[in-house]
């Protein structure tokens, strides 16, 4: 054995069979003591240092260590809005007596049929999971031939039903372990009731099947499912809300089809009518409350009534049974994981001792192992080494630690013995601090003391909260646990969302509708439509087209085709403010001249046709050659008739082909092959719409449905008559306009399935007439309403174009194909950009397009991209059909390893068999990632036949063949260019994630971007409200060149305000409920008490009147106590004259009608959304200034290069002035202030007014040019721009600005001052990490105040303590924080109520944006902070009345002068100087009292002692 172990002593895999399979059956059967270890070895660092998990089902019962579990958003509502949901789950009540074999024939007989049974309640018991399935098979299940099922090894089994002949014991030919016994009166036959097969190899369709899960594979097993599929769902006394969850879930489509009926058993509905009776109890009602004794008597009287009951219910309301089980299973989970709440703080407290006690045997077995082959260590005792300490001269304390003991700590006594007594319950808390007493000699550090106090706390708050024990000292803990679920949210309140029906500022100004004449109906759009300039003769037309929209003034706009317009009734393109756009229900077709129209021709399509680049033309010579065309022959007829159907997804007629190929021949009269057509013919056909023609006067207008109406109402009126009556009697009738109107939402039933542009309402006259070649009897003619002669290609566009603007994601692949060709006239990005500003103000639910069809309208640029990939599949599809074979033969042939997929080298190798013309690796690549639908690499059959684009011929498209229908001499083509296509896939997959990097930082630039764009409606919008724009801006008012550059006294800013009972617009608040509370309530409430009640018929004060015969005015009862003392004719009773009063008192504290502040309780904090050109970093305000120079300069004969180079002269030349100006402020600050900043604010407003003054901007421009002329410095300017678009791109990639210099004021108090070793955030001014995770836990605020009301950034001040003449923040006391932040330098500069209180260490410049963007505490994004921005335990709460942010950085007298002047219109502070004031007058009337009775007594006196 020695040797053996030796040999195996390194092979654990070989020491752990031997231990179970040979010792420990053998002689651990009954011991005293026992090794224990638990999850919290796996789940926190004993084991390993970094862990990560996910879990279907998540819970917050997890280790200390692991941390917080992460929640899915939604998942949990999902759940319950489904399992609650009538439509989807049913209830059906057992009576009593039920039986197991009652149950099964129940379901087995049912009609509709169940397509399974879920037994979460484990109610089938006694049975094996295949006898569960003979059982059904024998009591119904007629339309059945298998029941799925699992066995003792989960391997998914099917009970394939026989032919129910009896044969012969000796010889059924059934194996063993396939059989199942049943014996009756004839024994040693065997019933043939089926065969036990593999699921994957039954055979039986899914309509076919059955499935039976047993209680223990309820949870994480997956059984396919017809998608109209019902189960039967069992509830047992023992389960919980999660149970019942899974088990319903086991229908993968539940709620798209999938249903559930849940059999209650009476057991079970006992259980919930007494959670429902706790659940009705009321405390109040007092008369029904009754004894104990008789409430258990008459409860067995009444549970027999139960089952009755529930019948009733269900009938009169279903859902209430649905809602009972949730409630039920919700309380049975409480309880649960209560339990399992208390082993987990077992294990976390066990958890800090046995993780010193594992490392300390980790350290003896290091030292075994090293001491191993010392010869002189060879002879030592074993227990030197484990009863002594490690090392008592080293300062690491675990090497104190004795091994002996702290293998004890893993050692737990079985003790089987039993008390004579019942011992007396300990208490839970005290268990702990017994665990933690005993074992104190193994906690080592203060962190793992503080794990177990806060441990210890968790459980006495818990204590509270079930009345066991006495209140927590702390309410800020109370508070963050009742936060915890709520953390991972709040990570997330400052990310930018679309649109999850967020409260935003709309506006409905000006959407009156307004009339316009039917005449104009006869007139064509303005031809001017196109430009952006627009004249009276467009401002008039009711219509415009779409391609000119603007949800915003800086909206980008998109070339949609021209012939969609839209109406200004339905979105006038003058309105301002940010609006909903309502979803496109009626269209009007419309042709303004004849009722047949004028088809566009071939130049007129061509010059509205993209460009024609290098990339396109390649695009379509490829398609070229594998539609059949050669640079000889030509393409025939054939390959003109494919990509007739690969361009229109129609069939082309013999007919059709040959009028295009003699048009196009026509042209050319070079050609010999007449029956043929060249490149360039094929060119012209795609150039020049052959295949797509159109009218050039047909228009799709989308109508306010108030339009349609007056239209449609005008239709029926006019019948067969003309739309509009003639002027005269020579008009020619083309001259009349025809109008259809349709429904969009729907297509025409039989019409084109790409769309028609809708269902027609009613049409004019001239469309209203079946064109001569068409007869009445067709088929589908005679259900039309309109014929108006539109060809399929201008329906389709419409159709989809409206579609497209009202935010659709599902298409069908031609449609997809219709929608490229109508928005191929602007980038992917574009219309990626102008989708996403539509659908934000839309009352859409955030759905995720890249996982819709629509991702391919911004993935594929334009029309002849999308034809080379069809032709691809036409090409092989043909081949495919030359070479006689069917498609899953030809996929059989090119999958040479026979695994079922299509490799990259497989497919280079098939298209290379099949000769595909001009083949290069990279058009397999791409190719293949087109069809690669899971994006796997690899092509599957069913992706094999999407990517061909029909259907096998023997509709093989549900599943690949299987191996036993495989033809065994199909021959296999073989790879082809392994080692090409890998290099081409691996340059195109770098490319590709460096594409996709730089997608995700574009989407979150062009998004934040979008979202102030709106952001600036919104405000335009606000400032139309009562109380005007929150926030509001705040800009000088300034009018001449002098007083811009000598002396600004304004500022540009911001400021939010809090009193007037509304939140700024787009606030976001994170934590518990804020409230508004009436500044100088008591006062007011003393003043509403003291106000007299008033009577209403003349105003007089009620005197007490006791009358018992009279009624009273106001309720109408007798008996009256109060009359009006001045007409003494209304008299009304004590009741009405208290709720008089009450409602005076009420108006009076309103606050809608008083001034207010802000209250946010403790773990509570809001974001203030900041608009971008708030303040202004160097870099943009270069960039803005230059654009302005340049719009002044008047050097247009001189070259565009000319006005660049002075442009940035005169910029420069600004900003120097602005700095000079600053540096001189400077030098005036007081030393002991120590104030430093980059930039002031006075010489900030310099600039920025020129931006917004014109004259002013003209008139410095034009003495800057002369300046710089004269002393020559244009020839001797050296430019910086690379330098700033660096900055400016990489604030706009990261969404923080790091030139800026800012001042923050914030008029705030604050309830309670923070304790030793904590600090309270009151402002953060850098926006959250890019990246969650570890930088999200260590993100700090700006400004904190500290232990002491100590005012600081985010670096802890500890000597500011001793200064005595240092301001600090009181409790409840208003104050005005004022921060100056240089970003630009680094530095922090704080003052309280106008006095310097701190200034942080300037840091030093760096231009590594990456590293500057996410340390910098200072830089500035575009959401403000309050009350948080750091840890969640710093999120103290306080009061806030208004927040103020000022470009630049205000001077020592300014911030003086400003924090006086918001402290001086405080109320608070008003009425403290009233009341001063009042004091103080008191004060010197009493002294002058005091001298004056002094100087009378001094005179009397010395009268008297003159009269002596």
């Amino acid at each position: 054995m020695a040797k053996l172990r030796n040999l195996w002593n390194f092979e654990p895999m070989a020491l752990h069979h031997y231990l179970a399979k040979f010792i420990f059956p053998e002689h651990m059967r009954i011991q005293n003591y026992k090794l224990s270890a638990s999850g919290q070895s796996v789940g926190g660092d004993m084991l390993i240092e970094r862990r990560i998990g996910f879990s279907g089902t998540p819970s917050d019962l997890l280790p200390k260590e692991l941390g917080e579990c992460d929640y899915e958003t939604g998942d949990d509502g999902k759940m319950l809005s489904t399992v609650l949901d009538p439509s989807i789950m049913s209830t059906e009540m057992l009576s009593d007596g039920w039986s197991i074999d009652g149950l099964l024939k129940r379901i087995a007989t049912a009609s509709p049929p169940y397509r399974a049974l879920i037994d979460t309640g484990a109610l089938i018991t006694g049975f094996s999971n295949i006898q569960v399935a003979e059982k059904l098979l024998e009591y119904g299940l007629p339309w059945c031939n298998g029941v799925v099922f699992l066995d003792e090894e989960d391997r998914k089994q099917v009970l394939v039903r026989g032919t129910g002949r009896v044969v012969a014991h000796n010889q059924c030919g059934v194996p063993l372990e396939k059989r199942f016994a049943f014996y009756d009166q004839e024994a040693g036959f065997v019933r043939g009731t089926g065969r036990v097969v593999a699921h994957n190899q039954c055979g039986v369709p899914l309509e076919k099947r059955f499935a039976f899960y047993d209680q223990i594979h309820t949870t994480g097993t997956d059984i396919k499912h017809i998608v109209n599929a019902t189960a039967v769902l069992t509830l047992g006394k023992d389960m919980v809300f999660r149970d019942y969850v899974q088990g319903a879930f086991r229908m993968r489509q539940i709620g798209k089809g999938q249903k559930i009926c849940v059999f209650v058993i009476p057991e079970v509905a006992e259980l919930m009518e007494r959670v429902s009776d706790i659940g009705n109890y009321s405390e109040k009602d007092e008369t029904q409350q009754i004894e104990f004794g008789r409430a258990i008597k008459e409860k067995e009287e009444y549970l027999s009534d139960i089952i009755r009951e529930k019948e009733v219910i269900k009938k009169d309301d279903p859902t209430a049974i649905l809602w009972n089980i949730v409630a039920w299973l919700i309380i049975n989970s409480l309880k649960s994981e209560e339990t399992q709440w208390a082993m987990l703080c077992i294990q976390n407290i066990s958890n800090i001792y046995r993780k010193n006690a594992f490392e300390v045997l980790r350290r003896v077995g290091m030292k075994m192992m090293a001491s191993k082959n010392d010869t002189k260590k060879k002879n030592e005792k074993k227990g030197f080494i484990l009863d002594n300490p490690l090392d008592l001269t080293s300062q690491n304390q675990l090497d104190h630690l004795i091994p002996s003991e702290s293998m004890s700590i893993f050692v737990e006594s079985i003790d089987y013995k039993l008390d004579s007594t019942v011992p007396d319950p300990q208490p839970f808390e005290s268990k702990l601090r017994t665990l933690l007493t005993k074992n104190e000699t193994f906690i080592l550090s203060k962190e793992q003391h503080a794990i177990g106090q806060e441990v210890l706390i968790e459980v006495g708050r818990s204590n509270t909260l079930d009345g066991r024990s006495n209140k927590l000292d702390s309410e800020q803990e109370r508070e963050q646990q009742q936060e915890q679920e709520k953390e991972v949210k709040a990570r997330r309140d400052q990310q930018v969302e679309i649109e999850k029906f967020v409260q935003r500022e709309y506006t409905r100004n000006e959407e009156e509708p307004k009339s316009w004449p039917l005449s104009i109906l006869s007139q064509s759009p303005p031809r001017n439509l196109d430009d952006r300039e627009i004249n009276e003769e467009e401002q008039g037309f009711p219509f415009y087209r779409l391609k000119k929209f603007q949800l915003f003034a800086q909206h980008n706009l998109i070339p949609l085709p021209p012939q969609i317009m839209c109406s200004r009734n339905y979105f006038n393109d003058k309105w301002t403010g940010l609006r909903r756009i309502k979803n496109v229900v009626m269209v009007l077709e419309w042709s303004p001249k004849s009722s047949s129209g004028e088809l566009m021709t071939t130049d007129e399509y061509e010059s509205q046709n993209i460009e024609l680049t290098s990339d396109r033309l390649d695009a379509i010579k490829k398609a070229f050659l594998y539609l059949g065309g050669r640079s000889k022959e030509g393409m025939g007829c054939s390959g003109v008739a494919d990509a007739f159907k690969e361009v229109t997804d129609t069939n082309a007629t013999a007919e059709k082909m040959t009028d295009v190929i003699s048009r196009i021949n026509g042209l050319d009269e070079t050609l010999t092959n007449q029956n043929s057509i060249d490149f360039e013919g094929f060119k012209s056909i795609l150039r020049k719409g052959y295949f797509l023609p159109s009218h050039n006067d047909r228009y799709y207008v989308a109508l306010s449905l108030l339009e349609a109406e007056t239209i449609l109402r005008i239709l029926h009126i006019r019948g067969n008559n003309p739309l509009l009556s003639k002027t005269a009697e020579n008009d020619p009738p083309s001259d009349n306009p025809e109008v259809a109107l349709r429904y969009s939402r729907l297509i025409t039933p039989g019409g084109n399935p790409m769309g028609d542009g809708g269902i027609a309402f009613g049409a004019s006259s001239g469309w209203q007439k079946l064109p001569p070649n068409v007869s009445a009897a067709s088929p589908g003619i005679s259900n039309l309403v309109a014929w108006t002669g539109a060809t399929d290609v201008e329906g389709s566009v419409a159709h989809n174009i409206f579609r497209f603007f009202d935010c659709d994601m599902h298409y069908s692949d031609p449609q997809l194909n219709i929608l490229v060709r109508a928005l191929q006239g602007c980038s992917c990005l574009r219309r990626e950009r102008f989708f996403m500003t539509i659908v934000g103000v839309r009352r859409r639910l955030d759905r995720k397009w890249q996982e819709t069809p629509l991702a391919k309208v911004f993935v594929i640029e334009d029309e002849y991209f999308a034809l080379k990939q069809r032709a691809q599949s036409c090409y092989i599809r043909n081949k495919i059909k030359e070479k006689g074979l069917k498609k899953w033969e030809a996929f059989m042939a090119f999958d040479s390893n026979d695994n079922g997929h299509l490799s990259p080298d497989e497919l280079y190798g098939a298209l290379h068999f099949l000769e595909m013309p001009d083949l290069t690796a990279l058009d397999v690549v791409e190719f293949l990632e087109a069809g690669d639908a899971n994006q796997d690499g690899l092509l599957d059959y069913k992706e094999f036949l999407n990517l061909l684009g029909e259907t096998d011929e023997d509709d093989e498209t549900k599943e690949a063949p299987m191996e036993n229908d495989m033809n065994a001499n199909i021959a296999k083509v073989g790879v082809y260019g392994k080692e090409e296509i890998r290099q081409v896939i691996a340059v195109r997959r770098h490319a590709q994630q460096a594409k996709m990097h730089m997608e995700r930082m574009r989407r979150e630039v062009e998004q934040a971007e979008i979202e102030n764009k709106i952001f600036e409606e919104e405000l335009t919008a606000s400032s139309l409200r009562i109380g005007g724009a929150n926030p509001k801006r705040i800009l000088p008012d300034v009018d001449n060149l002098n007083e811009v550059l000598t002396t600004s006294k304004e500022w540009f800013g911001l400021e939010f305000g809090f009193m007037t009972n509304q939140l700024p617009i787009r606030t976001n608040m994170t934590g518990k409920d804020h409230k508004f509370v009436i500044v100088l309530h008591d006062v007011l409430l003393r003043k509403a008490r003291a106000v007299p009640v008033y009577s209403p018929c003349c105003l007089g004060d009620y005197y007490e009147y006791e009358s018992s015969w009279t009624t009273c005015r106001i309720c109408k009862s007798d008996g009256v106590d109060f009359d009006c003392e001045k007409c003494r004719n209304y008299e009304i009773c004590k009741s009405c004259y208290k709720a008089k009063q009450t409602q005076t008192i009420q108006n009076a504290l309103d606050v809608t009608k008083n001034e207010t502040y802000l209250q946010c309780p403790a773990s509570t904090f809001l974001s203030l959304q900041v608009p971008s050109d708030v303040v202004l970093g160097n870099a943009e305000l270069r960039e803005k200034l230059r654009t302005a120079v340049k719009n002044v300069l008047d050097l247009e004969s001189k070259g565009n290069i000319e006005v660049g180079r002075m442009s940035e002269i005169v910029v420069d030349r600004i900003i120097q002035d602005r700095d000079k100006i600053s540096q001189q402020n400077q030098m005036n600050i007081s030393s002991k202030v120590s104030e430093h900043a980059s930039i002031i604010s006075s010489s900030q407003t310099n600039c920025r007014t020129l931006l917004i003054k014109d004259s002013i901007m003209k008139e410095h421009v034009q003495k800057e040019v002369q300046v710089i002329r004269s002393t020559g410095l244009f020839e001797t300017y050296e430019s910086n721009l690379h330098q700033e678009n660096f900055d400016i791109k990489s604030a706009l990639m990261t969404g923080t600005r790091s030139d800026v210099c800012f001042t923050a004021l914030m008029e705030f108090s604050i309830p309670n001052l923070p304790l030793v070793g904590q600090r309270a955030a009151l402002l953060r001014f850098a926006p959250p990490p890019l990246k969650l995770g570890r930088d999200t836990k260590r993100q700090e605020a700006s400004v904190y105040v500290q232990h002491g009301g100590i005012l600081a950034g985010a670096t802890v001040v500890e000597s500011a303590l001793t200064e005595n003449d240092t301001p600090v923040v009181k409790p409840d006391y208003w104050h005005v924080l004022v921060a100056i932040v240089d970003s630009i330098s680094g530095v922090l500069t704080l003052y309280l109520d106008g006095n310097f209180v701190y200034k942080s260490t300037p840091s030093p410049p760096t231009r590594q944006p990456s590293q500057d963007f996410k340390n910098n505490s200072l830089s500035f994004g575009s959401r403000l902070i309050v009350f948080g921005g750091g840890n969640r335990s710093e999120a103290r709460g306080g009061k806030v009345r208004r927040i103020r942010l000022i470009d630049g950085a205000l001077t020592n007298k300014e911030v003086t002068i400003e924090a006086t002047k918001i402290q001086s219109q405080n109320p608070l502070f008003n009425k403290s100087a009233t009341v001063i004031q009042s004091l103080t007058r008191g004060m010197l009337t009493r002294a002058l009292r005091s001298s004056s009775e002094e100087s009378n007594n001094e005179d009397s006196a010395s009268n008297a002692s003159s009269d002596d």
